[in-house]
């Protein structure tokens, strides 16, 4: 494709994670525009169908000698037309030359631009030129957050954007529990156990929701704001449980999720203080923690919470107009 800046790199590399391409960026919102062809791979890119030809025709490009060709490499003009440079490591059978005319139907209308660059369109803009926001705007519209309704409540203002990323990732399961360091070799799996409980290993379900030590944080705070319920212990079935707790407006709600994201953040904290300063808090002193640090994100972001700190320690619920 030519030489690409180290920039243009990294911004290609959201496609592929953990070696799996999603193809969302290359693919889905970017279209090929063939100028001169020399910078274009005939079988790779997408320049002609919605499909690259290596997939499109997956024989042919298996058979091919030239699979690294650009769209410049495989044609050439004769007697005003175009004739089409293929070369085979062995002669085609009956079914492979059927798709080779297909191939060659598909091809029907090409022209170049001699003078003209290939280059990229960015579908999410008129313009066709890419943006940091437009791009943002097609990912937070974008199916993959239909399967999460709840991540306008993750990613809430209310709460440090480190905590919305954390709990993100928790989400997603790219975090360093050690169930994850076990699978990517970090640990082995005599250290893989819980650091509460020394009995299951540490999942992230089991360290948030299963574990006792977990669980009876949730049950306190729940105690705390004047409910009871037994929760799920499944991310997004817990989240959204917690949730639907209170009848309230949606300005409430951001404020009552922002309990659930504390409460996930403290005992993440209240973990790794164990792990690596032998620091031993009980399920009440995480409570605690949680209690200070709700008031004082609520306190710093949002402008019409006025309540005193002794006031919200007390009764929650008032606070947040449940009564």
């Amino acid at each position: 494709m030519g030489s690409v800046s180290r920039w243009w790199l990294d911004l290609w590399s959201i496609d592929v994670c953990d070696g799996i391409s999603w193809d969302w960026f290359s693919t889905i919102m970017c279209v090929r525009v063939l100028g001169n062809g020399r910078n274009t791979s005939f079988w790779k890119d997408s320049w002609c169908t919605t499909t690259p030809f290596c997939v499109r025709y997956g024989r042919l490009f298996s058979i091919t000698i030239n699979s690294e060709a650009t769209v410049a490499d495989m044609f050439f003009g004769r007697g005003g037309g175009v004739e089409w440079n293929w070369r085979w490591r062995r002669p085609l059978f009956q079914w492979e030359l059927e798709q080779l005319d297909l191939l060659v139907s598909d091809l029907r209308g090409f022209q170049v631009q001699e003078y003209t660059h290939d280059s990229w369109r960015w579908k999410a803009d008129s313009d066709g030129k890419y943006s940091v926001k437009s791009a943002y705007h097609v990912i937070v519209n974008d199916s993959l957050f239909a399967e999460i309704p709840l991540h306008r409540f993750i990613w809430c203002r209310l709460v440090p954007y480190k905590v919305s990323c954390f709990v993100w990732r928790v989400l997603l399961d790219r975090f360093p529990s050690k169930f994850n360091l076990v699978k990517r070799h970090v640990l082995i799996n005599s250290d893989s156990s819980c650091v509460w409980c020394q009995y299951r290993m540490e999942t992230s379900s089991h360290l948030f929701f299963e574990c006792y030590f977990a669980y009876h944080v949730w049950m306190l705070s729940l105690e705390w704001c004047g409910f009871t319920s037994v929760l799920l212990n499944s991310f997004i079935a817990h989240f959204d449980q917690f949730l639907g707790l209170p009848l309230c407006p949606s300005k409430m709600r951001y404020r009552w999720a922002v309990i659930w994201l504390t409460v996930i953040w403290s005992i993440w904290l209240a973990r790794n203080a164990l792990i690596f300063s032998d620091k031993v808090l009980s399920t009440l002193d995480v409570l605690e923690l949680v209690k200070l640090r709700t008031w004082k994100w609520l306190k710093a972001r949002d402008n019409s919470f006025s309540y005193s700190f002794s006031s919200w320690a007390e009764s929650p619920a008032v606070c947040l107009n449940f009564y």
